[in-house]
């Protein structure tokens, strides 16, 4: 705005004010509009000394100038200043954007001026479905299953794992331990999402150390952090609808001595890549970053999958990076990012976390997890896929297409960042074939890294395959549908083992 003010051009610009952003908005531009919304007194007040100055019998040009000041003391004292004017656009406004036919008259008339003009019109958000205007939050981007339960007018599921992370049930305030929420997951048939597990890993962390506090860039219902904002509010800081705000200052509270996670989707991080840069990895600092709708976003569409996280945070000095496999994996890697000397990002998926029975191993820095042992390969897992894994490698071990038996083990990778070479490129070693399994591009990604490990070692990358998303951008889909066509299937992971352990077998033939 401040450019198109100083070019001086024939600019209109329309500000639909409808209070809100995806939550309520927050911040100092926030309460200057409200105020420009409480402006009628101001409007009416300008309209009568506009009358009266034109029927004055002498207005010469010192009068006019006077005039013109004295309008503009009378604008700073209704208004606090007008800060549109200020930048070089005539300002036009409120006015009733539900008013059809005052709104064409308006608009009508900012056509006449040669100049820029913000023409400020107040809307409801929602207005025409009484659902939405009581909870225009929630149905900023609603489901199917959320409009259904208000119109009846189809049968999906809300709480559905296609539709990701539900709401709590009314009466619920969603505040759960983590115990609490894997116990929740064993006894219902609706598991819990990744989003709520790292929300109560995060308040157990917080409730451990009063360092901890937590930053949204106005998604705090979209993270399900408002049971956090509601228990700290002295520690919860929603800074608007400005990631890199939102990490430059996490970066200042690091620096004041606290423990800031900034709860963001990944595919609105990008937005802060300097300030993770400059502010956060440059300097070395305790700053959490907490990457939700990491990997496929499903009907949120292909501006919110969180596809490239991988690849823009590999490159960062000092910034270690994870994944958890499944829900038990959490509470340990938000702890572990909790005491880190130095800055960490958790990337997670817009889905229900899986809780698989095991001995859980603890979360070590750069050390995955072996889930399973496997005498012919091994299946790495990235992220929550792992249960499709470990049932893969369950169903080839019994030979049930005839085709020969595979013994096949499973990795939770768990770091993305520092690579677990050992853990990992150790089967490798041994002629064992490693199918690398990430929910997000193949271009600078996890399985890249294993690659270029492997390479630096000298070892043979034929024995190594790779699933996840290629040069392309993934359409709107529900998220079963995107997992079919990309390959994350058990049918899949089978066709790929298969031919892995041919090119195994080959290999082991060659060395003898």
């Amino acid at each position: 705005m401040g450019h198109a003010g100083w070019l001086h051009k024939n600019i209109t610009i329309i500000l639909n004010d409808n209070k809100m952003s995806i939550c309520p908005r927050v911040g100092g531009i926030s309460s200057y509009l409200d105020r420009l919304r409480m402006a009628k007194s101001y409007l009416g007040f300008k309209h009568r000394v506009r009358v009266v100055i034109r029927n004055l019998p002498f207005v010469n040009k010192f009068a006019e100038r006077f005039l013109g000041g004295f309008k503009s003391a009378i604008k700073a004292a209704f208004l606090g200043g007008m800060l549109f004017e200020e930048l070089g656009f005539r300002y036009i406004g409120p006015i009733d954007g539900h008013d059809i036919g005052k709104l064409q008259n308006y608009l009508r008339l900012v056509r006449m001026y040669e100049e820029p003009v913000l023409l400020h019109v107040f809307t409801e958000k929602g207005r025409g479905f009484d659902a939405a205007v009581d909870d225009p939050t929630a149905f900023h981007a609603p489901s199917p299953g959320l409009v259904g339960r208000h119109t009846g007018k189809n049968r999906f599921d809300l709480y559905s794992s296609d539709h990701g992370p539900r709401d709590p049930e009314p009466g619920d305030s969603g505040v759960r331990s983590l115990k609490e929420s894997h116990q929740s997951a064993i006894r219902s048939t609706r598991p819990v999402p990744f989003t709520q597990h790292v929300r109560d890993a995060v308040l157990e962390v917080m409730r451990d150390n009063e360092r901890v506090c937590a930053v949204s860039a106005a998604m705090v219902q979209g993270t399900m952090m408002e049971p956090v904002r509601e228990e700290f509010p002295s520690r919860f800081f929603d800074v608007g609808i400005c990631e890199s705000h939102a990490i430059l200052f996490a970066s200042g509270l690091a620096k004041a001595g606290l423990r800031p996670m900034v709860a963001i989707y990944s595919t609105f991080m990008q937005r802060g890549y300097d300030q993770i840069f400059q502010e956060v990895s440059l300097q070395n600092l305790p700053v959490t970053l907490l990457l939700d709708r990491a990997g496929l976003a499903a009907t949120d569409g292909p501006t919110h999958h969180g596809v490239f996280d991988i690849a823009y945070l590999r490159p960062f000095p000092n910034l270690v990076v994870l994944t958890p496999g499944d829900a038990a994996d959490v509470e340990p890697m938000i702890r572990f990012a909790a005491t880190h000397a130095g800055p960490v990002a958790i990337r997670y998926p817009k889905a229900d976390a899986t809780l698989f029975s095991r001995e859980v191993a603890p979360v070590e820095p750069g050390k995955s997890e072996r889930l399973r042992d496997g005498e012919d390969g091994f299946i790495v897992v990235c992220g929550g896929h792992v249960d499709i894994a470990l049932e893969s490698a369950k169903e080839l071990g019994k030979n049930l297409d005839g085709r020969g038996r595979v013994d096949l083990g499973v990795i939770n990778a768990r770091f993305i960042k520092p690579l677990d070479k050992e853990g990992i490129l150790g089967p490798l070693r041994n002629g064992k074939f490693l199918l690398i399994v990430e929910e997000g591009v193949l271009a600078g990604g996890f399985g890249s890294a294993v690659l270029e490990a492997a390479n630096e070692e000298g070892l043979d990358t034929r024995l190594i395959r790779r699933l996840g998303i290629g040069d392309r951008y993934i359409p709107h889909a529900e998220r079963s549908e995107q997992l079919e066509e990309l390959g994350f299937t058990e049918a899949n992971f089978s066709r790929l083992v298969r031919e892995l352990q041919c090119s195994a077998k080959k290999w082991n033939e060659r060395q003898g």
